[in-house]
């Protein structure tokens, strides 16, 4: 099973190489890996879902200070950060 998924995985792969590539597209999939691999785009793209709760009650047992000072120390750990 794995050996046939192998085998037609190859071409498909190189078939995007051939036919994907090109100068502009490169540095952003290089930027665009880089955040993968440091965890934040998945960082990222949670930020953004909870950008829109804005103006919705936290459910029962969030408060509002301790939600913001958990918020405040990721933003914290991320500046620490260098890719």
């Amino acid at each position: 099973m794995l050996s046939a998924l192998a085998q037609a995985e190859g071409p498909s792969l190189l078939w995007i190489q051939e036919t994907v590539r090109c100068a502009l597209l490169d540095p952003l999939m290089m930027l665009y890996t880089q955040l993968g691999n440091a965890g934040l785009l998945w960082i990222a793209l949670c930020v953004l879902m909870l950008a829109g709760c804005k103006g919705k009650p936290l459910p029962d047992g969030m408060e509002e200070d301790a939600v913001l000072a958990a918020g405040e120390a990721v933003v914290q750990q991320l500046s620490l950060i260098h890719i």
